[in-house]
């Protein structure tokens, strides 16, 4: 964001993502990575579905630019 106060949008955008099974972790150079803990692989599409909602939400509203790429991680 070029807004004056584009830190604090992100960190309200970045904020409506996170909850008990999501961790949220910077990267650097304005990267995120936002991690979901779940029982199965279901319930944690539901959840990260739910975060990125969230999120992706408020930026459009906020005029914010955000994208997601997925990472898989192996065990």
């Amino acid at each position: 964001s070029y807004a004056s106060n584009g830190v604090e949008l992100v960190k309200q955008a970045l904020a409506k993502g996170v909850d008990k099974d999501v961790t949220l972790f910077y990267k650097g150079g304005g990267a995120f990575q936002l991690t979901v803990k779940a029982t199965d692989f279901k319930v944690a599409e539901k959840i990260l579905d739910k975060a990125l909602t969230a999120i992706l939400d408020f930026a459009k509203k906020n005029k914010l630019e955000a994208e997601f790429k997925r990472v898989e991680m192996e065990n």
